[in-house]
């Protein structure tokens, strides 16, 4: 059915999951593009993206394709990030660079719809400053479908932090009426063992601080 879904590989998934064996599926409804899932009738969008966040441990870069893979110690129980990225881009570009896969772009008025995918080995905590969104879908599953009525979508309020677990993936609904300007978002990923974020205030290590920001701008609407 019509959700945002998920892909790995399932041979030595520990290892080949970190290597970037993943792929995120959508499946548009038989409405097709601005309708999230079907029959959606007030959640309908004019401006779709997708975020996936992803870290990666060097470390383990450097093993054969097949450790751990008999159950041999290969060390997969130890996992240190260095660098965290939103669709690719990581800090070691601009902020500028960051910008262009990651940002938003919406005229006053537009429903954006956010597909995210946390597509890392850390709690991931997301935060959207002076916009309020729904969550609309988990995992692929619409919680606001009329065939769902046990369920209904989650407000998020301004600032407020939602977190994501390992492969979860959230829907995202915004209406950007009277919001022009531009936002921040911030992405924030934790330590699962000290429920930190990677990195944090460890000397010579600011580089390597598994947080990262983009934005969502909302321009005005040209006169008629």
């Amino acid at each position: 059915h019509a959700g945002t879904w998920f892909y790995h590989c399932h041979v030595n998934t520990v290892l080949h999951f970190e290597m970037g064996l993943y792929g995120l599926l959508i499946v548009d409804p038989p409405e097709g593009f601005g309708c999230p899932y079907k029959g959606a009738t007030r959640h309908r969008y004019d401006v779709e993206k997708s975020w996936v966040m992803d870290d990666i441990d060097p470390r383990w870069h450097h093993l054969a394709k097949d450790a751990g893979l008999c159950g041999d110690d290969a060390g997969l129980n130890n996992f240190k990030p260095k660098y965290f990225m939103v669709n690719g881009a990581s800090r070691s570009a601009t902020s500028t660079m960051l910008g262009a896969p990651t940002k938003i772009s919406a005229v006053d008025g537009q429903r954006v719809l956010i597909r995210l995918l946390n597509a890392s080995y850390s709690v991931l905590g997301v935060k959207i400053h002076n916009l309020e969104s729904e969550l609309i879908s988990v995992d692929g599953h619409a919680l606001a479908a009329a065939d769902r009525p046990w369920s209904s979508a989650k407000i998020i309020k301004p600032g407020e932090e939602m977190f994501l677990p390992s492969a979860a993936r959230h829907d995202l609904w915004i209406n950007t009426a009277g919001k022009v300007g531009h936002h921040t978002v911030e992405f924030k990923y934790y330590d699962w063992v000290t429920k930190k974020v990677h990195n944090n205030g460890v000397p010579g290590t600011t580089f390597h601080e598994g947080k990262l920001e983009t934005q969502i701008s909302v321009s005005s609407r040209p006169p008629v």
